[in-house]
């Protein structure tokens, strides 16, 4: 019935909720304790998730809003606070970002990673933008191309 149907949704927003205001109230605390300790200059901070909300059309399926995640990131005197990149970002770019950050060349092998360095981007430079992310279910047969370029 279309009660139950609304209960159980409530019951989902809620724990998403209480959900959000953990990692809130966690990564707070990250950020307080490079403060307290005087890592902050020197520490690039990032938050992400490995896929969308846990909603209907979203968490496990090829929709946007389940392969869209967040990615928060500090670092001060390199990152503008509160600034914005809109970009199509993927979290395989993550390893040849931080490999990038820290100098450190990536494996010479092509296919060692997929993904590509978005560190231009957190020092606000140019940056070749992929034009097309690919996603998969890896425990059934559907595939999906998705593109917002």
């Amino acid at each position: 019935s279309l009660l139950t149907r609304f209960a159980w949704y409530a019951r989902r927003r809620s724990r998403f909720s209480s959900l959000y205001c953990s990692n809130r109230r966690a990564t707070g605390s990250n950020l307080t304790a490079l403060d307290e300790t005087g890592l902050t200059q020197e520490t690039l901070f990032t938050f992400t998730t490995d896929h969308g909300a846990a909603f209907s059309r979203a968490k496990v399926t090829l929709y946007d809003p389940g392969l869209k995640i967040p990615f928060l990131a500090r670092w001060p005197g390199v990152i503008s606070p509160h600034s914005q990149i809109d970009a199509l970002l993927s979290n395989v770019d993550f390893t040849p970002t931080i490999l990038d950050l820290v100098g450190t060349s990536p494996p010479q092998a092509e296919t060692a990673f997929h993904g590509q360095s978005f560190a231009a981007l957190l020092r606000h430079k140019p940056h070749h933008q992929h034009r097309a992310i690919y996603a998969e279910h890896t425990y059934g047969v559907t595939r999906a191309s998705n593109s917002t370029r």
